[in-house]
């Protein structure tokens, strides 16, 4: 897996501007485990979609 600037970005929110995003958006692209793990928190993806690649933690969330 190649985790870009170009595709991720570059800039580091704040917990509160990342829970606003994960809430409104309906298609989400995460890595890693803190965004994975405040998605959970939320009730956004479940556990049995996060997969992993070299120890990686990765989930795609489609909400429909």
């Amino acid at each position: 897996m190649k985790i870009s600037e170009s595709y991720y970005g570059n800039e580091i929110i704040e917990i509160d501007e990342a829970k606003k995003l994960l809430e409104s958006s309906n298609i989400i692209n995460m890595v890693g485990k803190d965004t994975i793990s405040l998605s959970l928190e939320l009730g956004i993806g479940s556990e049995n979609g996060v997969k992993k690649i070299s120890g990686v933690p990765f989930l795609i969330v489609f909400k429909m």
